[in-house]
């Protein structure tokens, strides 16, 4: 059966076209897929057929859905629009007439009238493609042998040469385990058991009381106790805060493995994937861990913080030592971890080759280990970004692919801040600023590095460097240019905005904005396409490499654009100067402003084809930094062939807020991936075969936020333990009504507020601190959080208070010296033992548990020194609210036409985003609709910050848990305005009694709606 390469060299052979034979041949694909399904009209959309937006809004799927998903994953490209448009107008040039198989008459597609030429039968093999039987190429990696020599690069950057030895060791197989089928079904009585072993293991005796008795089915609206947990497809799970449900994910685990079902648990942070694989090791399940080679260095500081070794099962997990240390010569030199060349070993003789060799020990070394048991695993732990990014084994294998394909079960915890996370992976924002500031020791180690260095370095990465160098002068002249006014555009042009979007406001043929003849628009969007010398397009090349320097010159510009089309057709060189002469005489018809716009475009096209030639390049390069990768390489190209397009297309554009640049991108639909993980893989009937997906939250059922709402069907819920649900309903709430308000006002002025706000509530802290209350003080963000120490520190020492007060920093901020002050790591938060802690909410609310040596949450008092809510003009904010909103009201609706639903989704998702970029004003000032949202995503930070006081342990602690609202701005500022507490009541009274699903809206916020009403229990 033939392949695309294989047809395309058919087509080379016996068809002279003007367009890429490739792009005929997708082209012709696609038209082959709509022909069968049956969508021969709206020709002009046809590549929407590829978006997979049929996974959201089908309910049920066929042979058609199956081909779809092929078409995807066969047609890299053609699910762009301007690729589509651009392929199809050379496809219906008369020359290439004789080759179609297809025409367009109107916008409805038809099979060409006249007989094809040449190749009659291609329709069987595009059937071939569409119905999955395409060859699979198969590229073994050759191993390194004993008897050459190779290079490895050493923590030093040196690049040591080492030869192999014969080890006596051997090698160890292990046994490919399958995925079994069908619903998945564990009895309670099981899975209590299962508790009762991971209790045993641990010493511990709680498990079977927090599950037992509070496990209920709730798909049909009522409230059954579960006698048998069943997962088919996705299950929702949802469990009010502190309730068990990772307890639960523990059980259901082991019991689900006991009976030979292979499970991946998605985690929050690394140390709590160390801590699961050692629990369930003790077990002796085959258990793998899945943790990025890139960020490994990081992860072993942290977990050496304060100790002189690592714990055993954390050294297993994180140290596994590289057999090639062994057999390097030089004593000072070994390899850095994370940095080990398992599968790109380059020859010494010819270092300079792309060419890469996987190590001979690779069967043997315990480095590889964990990779080669992947296949074998009863369960993988890894967290988020492993799930998504990593690859394993010789081959370089896509985690995420072959989970999905060879895993019964993937359990996220958690899932309402996941589909967040999700979107983000997907729709990455990268500032210039980090691009410049972390990634200035790579590009110096190389300039610095000697010319023996730099002439056994590989072609690609003498390239590599050189646009790196392109890219940053290309950055800070196209930033200088936006700072300085230069650019001819308006602000509002330039909030968001890319070349095709400056371009379209050019357009010649829109009423309202064409301003530039035809014949120059078509010109700039040719310079779009990727440009190259082997393509013939010598004069394009020079005009985007003058424009790289940041040094192009309008009559530079004017000449060579002239240049291009002139020399367009194949005319004689009489003709070519009249019609160079008529476009100079139109280019001198345009004023200043418009050439100064036209000059920009063309720096922007610059910077998008140097940005995509970068992700080119580093993809294939094994030791760039993980934060230059991160920034030039999310393409996620494996990902993208079986997931939904983001709603608006796959997009790169720029952005400019607050003397930071940024680059903004969208790959897919990324909540997409948990939501509608079973479907992302079908059979030729369309039958699920994706891996079925456990989705837990505390607060994932939450109508109203287009964030964190996970859908309207729940199908079980854990209720907390009775008198935990009343020591919550117990909890005391207090509205301090302070007069100064921190949130709602402008940035520059919000830490000057946010001192007074504190010095206001100068006695309350001291009160509360007197009365020996735990307390937890909430902001906003890290700088917040030094703000409010200082301010808070300050009152403890005027009081000479025994309390010391400490606050969170991230991760990547250096601790400042012992004399200055107490400031906490992010990593070391579940370290905190004593005195104030003062933390972003975006940070303390998940996935970190305070507690004390009973298990009981150390907190009891919480002061919400802000209200917690995003940034509005917050692009991630912005793609999570829309995708929400996609998934929210278009799953399952099982429209009729699916050209028709993709259209209609698409201009939804831009109106929205119109919507939230035009923000302005205050809460009062919203839509109802975007009150609620903003209400109801608020509600989600509070609870959660909330549940780090909920935490209890075998004996339940006397003292009830305390909240102030001490942040002006809970309240109204005067009649008729926006006031948080009332909104926040109203909502919640309507959840209980009026939302889709008041039952669980009850099981999992009624403690604490009763605690906000003031009714004790």
């Amino acid at each position: 059966m033939r392949d695309i390469k294989d047809i395309k060299e058919i087509v080379n052979q016996s068809m002279e076209l003007t367009l890429d034979s490739i792009k005929f041949i997708e082209l012709e694909i696609l038209f082959r897929l709509a022909e069968r399904i049956g969508m021969l009209n709206n020709a002009d959309k046809l590549y929407t057929l590829l978006s997979r937006g049929d996974v959201i809004y089908e309910r049920c799927f066929n042979n058609e859905n199956y081909l779809m998903a092929n078409a995807k994953i066969i047609l890299k490209t053609m699910s762009h629009a301007k690729v589509y448009h651009d392929a199809i107008k050379e496809y219906e040039i008369s020359s290439n007439r004789a080759y179609a198989m297809y025409i367009i008459d109107g916008t409805t597609l038809k099979r060409n009238p006249d007989k094809t030429i040449v190749y009659e039968n291609r329709i069987a093999d595009y059937d071939a493609l569409l119905n999955g039987l395409e060859k699979r190429r198969k590229s073994c990696k050759e191993k390194a042998n004993s008897k050459d020599t190779y290079l490895v690069r050493t923590s030093t950057g040196n690049d040591v040469r080492i030869r192999y030895e014969q080890l006596k060791i051997k090698n160890e197989t292990f046994e490919v385990k399958r995925r079994k089928t069908g619903t998945m079904v564990a009895t309670m009585e099981k899975i209590m058991k299962a508790a009762d072993k991971l209790d045993e293991i641990e010493g511990t005796k709680y498990r079977r009381k927090t599950l037992e008795e509070n496990i209920y089915e709730v798909s049909t609206g009522k409230k059954i106790k579960a006698q048998e947990y069943k997962i088919d497809g996705v299950v929702n799970m949802a469990g009010q805060v502190a309730a068990g449900k990772s307890t639960f994910a523990d059980a259901l685990s082991v019991s689900l493995m006991d009976s030979g079902y292979r499970v991946v648990m998605v985690l929050a942070t690394v140390d709590a994937v160390i801590k699961k694989a050692d629990l369930l090791r003790k077990l002796d399940y085959e258990v793998c861990t899945l943790i990025g080679n890139y960020g490994r260095r990081r992860h072993i500081d942290n977990q050496m913080r304060g100790m002189d070794y690592l714990p055993e099962y954390v050294s297993d997990t994180l140290q596994q030592p590289c057999l090639l240390n062994a057999i390097i010569n030089e004593s000072t030199e070994v390899i850095k971890y994370g940095q080990e060349p398992c599968v790109a070993l380059k020859n010494a003789v010819n270092s300079a080759s792309k060419k890469t060799f996987v190590c001979q020990y690779f069967d043997v070394c315990p480095r590889t280990l964990n990779d080669r048991k992947i296949k074998s695993a009863d369960i993988v732990i890894t967290t988020l970004e492993g799930f998504c990014y990593c690859t394993f084994g010789v081959e370089k294998e896509n985690f995420l692919q072959y989970a999905i394909a060879n895993f019964d079960l993937v359990i996220m915890d958690e899932v309402d801040s996941v589909v967040c996370s999700l979107d983000n992976i997907f729709a990455p924002m990268l500032a210039v600023n980090d691009y410049l500031t972390k990634n200035s020791d790579y590009r110096f180690g190389y300039k610095n590095s000697g010319l023996k260095s730099k002439r056994e370095s590989n072609k690609d990465e003498q390239e590599f460097i050189l646009k790196l160098d392109k890219f940053e002068y290309l950055m800070i002249s196209i930033s200088s240019e936006i700072s300085t006014y230069k650019t001819g555009w308006s602000e509002s042009d330039l909030k968001s905005f890319s070349a095709m979007s400056l371009l379209n406001k050019l357009d010649p043929n829109s009423k309202t904005t064409g301003v530039i003849p035809v014949i120059i628009w078509n010109a700039f969007y040719g310079l779009l396409k990727p440009q190259s010398i082997r393509k013939g397009n010598i004069r394009e090349v020079e005009l985007l490499n003058m424009a790289e320097t940041g040094e192009i010159s309008v009559p530079y510009m004017i000449q060579k654009i002239s240049e291009i089309i002139g020399n367009e057709a194949e005319d004689d060189s009489e003709t070519i100067q009249i019609k160079f002469k008529e476009i100079k005489a139109q280019f001198e018809e345009l004023n200043a402003g418009i050439l100064k716009k036209l000059l920009f475009i063309l720096k922007v096209i610059a910077f998008e084809q140097l940005y995509r030639e970068l992700s080119g390049l580093v993809e294939g390069m094994s030791d760039v930094p993980i934060e230059l990768r991160e920034i030039l390489n999310r393409n996620l190209r494996t990902q993208q062939k079986f997931m939904p397009n983001a709603p608006v297309g796959n997009t790169l554009a720029i952005e400019v807020r607050d003397d930071e640049m940024y680059i903004k991108k969208q790959f897919a639909l990324g909540r997409a991936l948990a939501l509608r993980m079973p479907y992302l893989l079908l059979d030729s009937k369309g039958n699920a075969l994706g891996s079925n997906v456990l989705l837990m939250s505390g607060t994932g059922y939450m109508p109203g936020s287009e964030r964190y709402h996970i859908g309207d069907r729940v199908d079980y819920v854990i209720e907390a333990e009775q008198a935990k649900r009343d020591y919550i309903a117990n909890t005391k709430i207090v509205n301090l009504k302070s007069s100064t308000c921190v949130s709602g006002t402008k940035p520059e002025l919000k830490n000057q507020y946010l001192k007074a706000l504190i010095e206001e509530n100068e006695k309350k802290i001291i009160k509360c601190v007197k009365r020996d209350e735990k307390l937890l003080l909430i902001v906003n963000s890290y700088e917040q959080c030094k703000v409010a120490y200082k301010a808070v520190e300050k009152i403890l020492r005027k009081h000479e208070a025994d309390c010391e007060v400490w606050y969170l920093k991230s991760d990547s901020g250096e601790l400042e010296g012992n004399n200055f002050d107490n400031a906490l790591q992010r990593r070391d938060i579940t370290n905190f033992k004593d005195g104030i802690l003062i933390a972003p909410a975006c940070v303390i609310e998940r996935g970190y548990n305070i507690v004390d040596i009973s298990g009981n949450a150390w907190f009891d008092t919480v002061m919400f020194l802000v209200r917690p809510m995003v940034d509005p003009s917050d692009y991630n904010v912005h793609v999570q609210k829309v995708n929400g909103y996609i998934m929210n009201h278009y799953t399952g609706l099982n429209y009729g036409n699916r050209i028709d639903v993709m259209d209609q989704m698409r201009k939804e998702a831009f109106d929205r985003y119109s919507r939230l970029n035009g923000i302005k004003g205050s809460l009062s000032d919203l839509p109802e609709e975007m009150r609620i949202d903003a209400i109801a995503s608020l509600f989600v930070v509070i609870e959660q910050v909330f549940g780090r006081l909920c935490r209890l342990g075998s004996n339940l602690k006397e003292k009830y848990p305390t909240i102030y609202w001490v942040d002006g701005a809970f309240n109204a500022s005067e009649d008729g305005k926006f006031d948080t507490l009332k909104e926040l009541e109203k909502y919640l009274e309507n959840l209980m009694e009026h939302s889709h699903n008041p039952l669980v809206a009850k099981t999992l916020y009624e403690p604490f709606y009763q605690a906000l009403k003031g009714e004790k229990i």
